[in-house]
This record gives structure tokens, C-alpha cells and sequence, in this order.
């Protein structure tokens, strides 16, 4: 509906040029809106405001003069200017419920647009260590970008996910460290375990398999457990920890252990994901990047261009030059890549892969990397303003009114298997999107579970389901044989405020593509659903009337179209009882 009335205004300002009224040269970039207040009409603008001053016109005088046009046009019912200047239009009955032959036509469909002409786009998102589990903030990021996903399919775009498994460097070596010390305890030797290694159950279950595992090419004499001891509780420490158990092991079989622990870790992060609805198209390594020199390339690139230097015996790359706040390191002075090397080396594949657009999601906890990865960009002759970096906020549980505690370091932390099992993955996906993502979250556990219209989810779902009860027990219904003449029978203020929602859906859903913003999905999906049982505690659906009945089902038919549509670009359920 938006469209037409641009249509409509767009023609109406031909008109006044045409007839000298207004300059040929003038244009105005104006807004379409929908007035808080019904009684202020279905739709509002303010394109006579910005078109006063360059016209040296009254805006009022401009909206009069608009008006008198505009209401040549069967599109309306009454226009009325407001205030200053502003335009309100009252659309007819006729061409306000169009939209609801629309949604029928095209069911499914319906939202759907080619504002993507096709173009190509990676998300990347969770792309989690394989060093633990996955745990509840890594879920916020995974639905995310999964919605995102379905999201930009939706507008046309064709969407490649991606996940960067970062299964090399120190991390990976402090995992491995890990795993064969607990396998020195499993084999009952005394051994005193790092603060600084990984301590969640996990690594001792890693253990006791790799163990038992009748694939091992280590013999077990070859672990040397009794030559390797800690000798304190520092970074340093730990790092000559890992060199010592890399003399004894061999640095093949230290990297044959360091493969199975992040193997394994994978396998269960792919796992979990599935389970929360979550797939990649690209499982793309880190360590295949070492293997095959990839990282050695861009490197020398950039060296070749001049933006790197030598000092105190490592490579640093001019950073602050390209608008970092300092120079960051490339390669430690013992000559090992750093991370930062690794990721400039990644980013530089997406944008020899051909996507038009490079969405990267990421914590919060790395907003410090958004400027040296977009210097490496510029610096390797890359257009970097194809990239859009999503960061996102951390989210605390709350349970009986009270956070629940979670320390990664210490290992006790809810891991998201925990929470879907806890809460179900509809529940857990729709209040991941509830907030904007560069908002704090707070998950309510409590809340989650609960049936009751506090519950967000449960409010929706249900909205959907009383829907699908009232369709099932009107056997007779066809919405096949909705005519335009039955929008006449829908007067009810209500019955044209939800007809005006459900034209929004197309607009939110691009909306929540070009700002990479799914919770305007959420939030919209809880306005319909609000809208639905107030009109149903309302309004008699089922009427002794046949033509009301029917455009009364029809009405309610679309409505439960939009659901499913919002709902399912979100990978939520939409069921038909509860």
C-alpha cells in the first residue's frame, strides 16, 4: 500500500509542475508513515513540510493544493490536512483489503521480494574455537545469523553461511596441552593441572575416549607422561609447558592429538547447531589456510606494498596509518602467525570468492578488531565498505529472578544443549531476536517455558493456533472464493488497522535486511499477534451473516499466513494447537 501512495503523491507532484505550481527542479526525499492514532487516518506524510522552504511555499497551502488532486483517485477515502502541513490519508475500503487477495495469491510467497537481483552474500557467524561447547552467548550470534540468512533469501539475495572453524594456533595447542594432561591423570600418574588449560568436563571426556581409541597411531610409551611437569602458573609457563609435551609426543603425534580433540569438539558444535536449526553451506579451516600457504601470501603482499616493518624481531603491520588506533603484530618474534594474521589472510579470501556483500557476526568482545581487519582490507586493495560487521552482545540468564552465574575460565558455564533442553529451540531462537543485537540481553528462563501471554513466543504461537481452530471448525470456508466487494463488509476500526499491519510485512522484512535487524520480524509477529486476539475478544468471527463470516475468515486467514511466513524466516514453529 505504501507503494501506491507514492505512486499517487509522486503523480499528484507531476501535476502541480505541470500546471507551473511547483519548480520542475524540486524533489523531496519524504516519509510514509502510519499515524500512532487511527483517528488520524491509515497513513501519513510530510512531503508539502519539505517541499515549503525549496518552493518558498506555505506547507499547508502545497498540502491543500495536493489534497485536492489526491481525492481524484478512488485510493481514497478521505484526505486531510494536519497540523502544519502534514498530509493523512483514510484509505477506501476497496483498496485497503486488496491486500488480503494479495495474501492469498500468494501465501507463502507473500513478503517475498528481488530487491537482491540475485547478488551473492556470505554470513559469517558463531564460527566458535573448537575448544569447548558451545555456550548461551554463542547461541545469540547463531540465531542471528541464521535469521539473517533466511531473511536476505527472502529479499533475493543468494546467501552462502559460512563458519570460520579457527582449528589452529595457540588455543588449539593449550586444548591439546589439556587433553594429554588429563589423559596423564586417567592413566594414574599425579599430575597438577593449569589454571591457565581448559576445565570443563569435556576435556576429561576427550581423555578417557582418545584412550580407549583403537585408531591411535601414538603408542603409549610415547606420551612420556612422567618427563613433563608445570613449573608455574603464567602465560610463559604455560607455553613451555606445550613445548615440553611437544619434544616428548613428536610434533606429529602432538598434532595427531591436537586434530582429534578439535575434531571431536567440531562434530559436537555441528551437532548442536543442527539440533537449534542451524546449517552452513562452508566449513572453512584455519589450519587449511597455514597448510597451504595462504597466509604466507597475503603476508608477503603486504610487505611487497610496503605496509609492514620490522621490530624487536617481529612483523608489524601499519595499522594506525589506515585508521587503527596502533600497529598490530603479524608475526611474534618467536615466528609464530598471530590470530590477526590468520583473519587478514580469511578476510582476503571472502573478496576474491565474488560476494557482493560480507556479513561477519561477531561478540562484542571483539569490537577491537573491526578496525585493524578493515586496515588489512584497504591496505590489500579491497573495497572494505563491502564488508558489515554485526557485534553482539553478551545474554545472561536469569532464573527464579536471579542470574545464573557463568564462568567460561572455570568452566561452569550453561552450554546452549543446556539451554534448548531446558527451554525448547522455538522459545530459545525467539528471545535471542527479541533485542536488537548490540543490546544486552537478559533471558528469562522462567519466562521462557511458561504458557501464558507474558511469554512472547507462547503469545504468537498461540495467536496462530486459535487461528488454525477457528479455520478447522468452518469446514465450509474456501478462501479461494474471496471477492473484492467483501472488504466492504469489513468496517470495523480494527478490522482496518489489521489490514494495514498486514501490507507492513513486506517493508519490515526489508527493513530488517538493510539493517541486519531480525528483531524487527519479532517485534512485528507480537503487534500481529496483539492485534489478533484483541479483534478476536472483539468481534464475533464466525457471524450468522455469510458475506461478514467470510470476510471476517478471510481476514483472520491472512493473518495466520503472516505468522507463519514471520515465523518461519525466524526457523520457528508455527503449531496448530497448543
Amino acid at each position: 500500500m505504501k507503494n501506491i501512495l507514492r505512486e499517487r503523491i509522486d503523480e499528484a507532484l507531476i501535476t502541480l509542475k505541470e500546471d507551473k505550481f511547483l519548480p520542475q527542479a524540486v524533489s523531496a526525499n519524504y516519509q510514509i508513515d502510519i499515524p500512532k492514532s487511527i483517528a488520524h487516518g491509515d497513513y501519513s506524510s510530510n512531503v508539502a513540510l519539505l517541499l515549503a522552504k525549496p518552493c518558498s511555499k506555505s506547507p499547508r497551502v502545497i498540502a491543500e493544493t495536493m489534497r485536492d488532486i489526491l481525492l481524484k483517485y478512488e485510493t481514497f477515502e478521505e484526505v486531510v490536512v494536519a497540523g502544519p502541513g502534514f498530509l493523512n490519508f483514510k484509505i477506501s475500503d476497496r483498496s485497503l483489503f486488496t491486500i488480503i487477495g494479495e495474501i492469498l495469491e500468494l501465501k507463502n510467497d507473500f513478503g517475498c521480494s528481488t530487491i537482491g537481483a540475485s547478488k551473492k552474500v556470505q554470513i559469517e557467524f558463531v564460527s566458535a574455537n573448537p575448544t569447548g561447547p558451545l555456550h548461551v552467548g554463542h547461541g545469540r550470534g547463531a540465531a542471528l545469523g541464521s535469521a539473517l540468512s533466511s531473511i536476505y533469501t527472502a529479499c533475493g539475495f543468494e546467501v552462502v553461511k559460512e563458519y570460520y572453524v579457527n582449528d589452529a594456533g595457540r588455543q588449539m595447542d593449550i586444548l591439546a596441552a589439556s587433553v594429554y594432561l588429563r589423559m596423564k591423570e586417567e592413566t594414574g600418574r599425579e599430575s597438577t593441572y593449569p589454571s591457565l588449560c581448559y576445565q570443563g568436563d569435556y576435556v576429561r571426556r576427550l581423555a578417557v575416549d582418545y584412550l580407549k581409541s583403537s585408531t591411535l597411531n601414538i603408542r603409549m610409551e610415547e606420551f612420556a607422561f612422567d618427563e613433563v611437569e608445570l613449573k608455574g602458573e603464567t602465560d610463559s609457563d604455560l607455553d613451555n609447558l606445550i613445548g615440553e609435551i611437544k619434544a616428548v609426543l613428536g610434533l606429529e603425534n602432538f598434532a595427531q592429538l591436537k586434530a582429534y580433540a578439535a575434531s571431536v569438539i567440531t562434530g559436537s558444535i555441528r551437532e548442536d547447531l543442527e539440533n537449534f536449526r542451524v546449517d552452513f553451506e562452508e566449513w572453512y579451516s584455519e589450519q587449511k589456510m597455514h597448510d597451504f600457504g595462504l597466509i604466507d601470501s597475503v603476508l608477503s603482499s603486504l610487505e611487497t606494498k610496503g605496509h609492514t616493518y620490522s621490530r624487536d624481531k617481529a612483523t608489524w603491520f601499519r595499522s594506525a596509518a589506515l585508521g587503527d588506533e596502533k600497529d598490530r603484530v603479524l608475526i611474534r618474534e618467536n615466528g609464530a602467525k598471530t590470530y590477526f594474521a590468520a583473519d587478514v589472510a580469511y578476510h582476503f579470501e571472502k573478496f576474491n570468492k565474488g560476494f557482493a556483500r560480507l556479513v561477519n557476526i561477531w561478540g562484542a568482545d571483539h569490537h577491537g578488531y573491526v578496525a585493524r581487519v578493515r586496515a588489512a582490507l584497504t591496505a590489500l586493495g579491497c573495497s572494505e565498505k563491502r564488508l558489515e560487521i554485526i557485534l553482539v552482545q553478551f545474554a545472561s540468564l536469569i532464573k527464579n529472578k536471579e542470574p545464573v552465574a557463568m564462568s567460561t575460565r572455570s568452566g561452569e558455564f550453561v552450554t546452549l544443549r543446556e539451554l534448548v533442553e531446558e527451554v525448547g529451540v522455538d522459545a530459545a531462537r525467539f528471545f535471542y531476536l527479541m533485542r536488537r543485537s548490540d543490546q544486552h540481553l537478559e533471558f528469562d528462563l522462567d519466562l521462557a517455558v511458561s504458557r501464558s501471554n507474558e511469554n512472547p513466543v507462547y503469545y504468537v504461537q498461540y495467536a496462530h493456533a486459535r487461528i488454525c481452530s477457528i479455520l478447522e471448525s468452518s469446514e465450509e470456508y474456501d478462501p479461494t472464493v474471496w471477492q473484492l466487494e467483501f472488504g466492504d463488509v469489513l468496517s470495523e476500526t480494527s478490522e482496518r488497522k489489521i489490514a494495514v499491519l498486514l501490507a507492513r510485512y513486506p517493508e519490515v522484512v526489508i527493513s530488517a535486511m538493510k539493517t541486519n535487524e531480525p528483531h524487527q520480524i519479532t517485534q512485528y509477529l507480537r503487534e500481529v499477534a496483539q492485534e489478533f486476539h484483541s479483534y478476536y475478544n472483539a468481534h464475533k468471527i464466525l457471524a450468522e451473516d455469510t458475506r461478514l463470516r467470510n470476510a471476517r475468515l478471510s481476514l483472520i486467514y491472512c493473518i495466520r499466513q503472516v505468522l507463519v511466513n514471520g515465523l518461519q524466516l525466524l526457523d520457528i514453529s508455527a503449531p496448530r494447537s497448543m
